[in-house]
């Protein structure tokens, strides 16, 4: 009985609700992580964050994305001036377009709508089109193709992390995001509607870098080395232009160990 008491004790404990997302303000807020060997030289991958916002898209902003040099992408996950969500794998060093370039064919009209959505992009590395794609909230939704030659994972040491913008100074997001992951694996659509279902809850372990956003109460802001990477990787995230915690319940419930 008392195993008993104590379990249910733990899973309560566990399963309270905690502060689980940032702000961002569309101007000039992001969480920037320092290039890692674990977040470098992918081939397949997996990107995965929640968001929500209730203002209109515009211009190339982004939720994800890696700064090669210059203000090329080794990848970006963003949305484009049509409202529409993209996930771009760029090896073109701002010359030449080289990129796999994939649209959602959701827009502003059923996603600023103030809901909590998920995003998840996979590829398999090879830089074949028909093998990079979006799911919104757990379902394929690859719309439209754009392609010109293939993607070529760089690593580079400048090459930074970015959670709520697409590079520094330029195309910065407004909207709430919580719990973002990269993987080098490409999920199938079974792994990608169990993170969905789960929100949050799923164990699917083995990331790259991996950013629950609830280190501080709701109203405090993040800064430098604020945002934990809970991958084990190391990859902490330094708070730019102090994003603000949200007061978004996320239940986190993990297995009990032992007796």
């Amino acid at each position: 009985m008392k195993k008993i008491i104590s379990t249910i004790l733990a899973i309560l404990l566990l399963s309270l609700p905690c502060w689980g997302a940032l702000e961002f303000n569309g101007s000039d807020q992001d969480v920037e992580v320092a290039d890692s060997a674990a977040l470098s030289g992918l081939g397949a991958a997996t990107w995965s964050f929640w968001f929500k916002t209730t203002t209109n898209f515009s211009d190339y902003e982004g939720f994800l994305s890696k700064r090669w040099f210059g203000v090329a992408f080794e990848w970006v996950i963003g949305v484009m001036s049509n409202g529409k969500i993209y996930v771009q794998l760029d090896s073109s060093a701002g010359v030449g377009n080289i990129y796999r370039d994939r649209h959602s064919t959701k827009t502003d009209a059923t996603l600023a709508d103030g809901n909590w959505h998920h995003v998840a992009c996979t590829t398999d590395g090879t830089g074949n089109i028909n093998n990079l794609h979006i799911y919104i909230d757990g379902i394929l939704d690859d719309g439209v193709t754009a392609t010109n030659g293939t993607w070529v994972s760089i690593s580079d040491t400048n090459a930074k992390v970015r959670i709520g913008a697409q590079y520094s100074a330029a195309y910065f997001i407004a909207a709430t995001i919580s719990d973002a992951r990269i993987y080098k694996v490409e999920m199938g659509a079974a792994e990608v509607a169990t993170i969905y279902s789960s929100h949050g809850n799923d164990n699917i372990v083995g990331s790259a870098g991996w950013w629950r956003m609830d280190e501080k109460p709701a109203g405090q802001t993040a800064g430098a080395g604020d945002v934990v990477d809970l991958s084990g990787n190391g990859n902490t995230g330094d708070g730019t232009n102090t994003p603000v915690y949200a007061a978004e319940p996320v239940t986190i419930i993990k297995p009990i160990q032992g007796d």
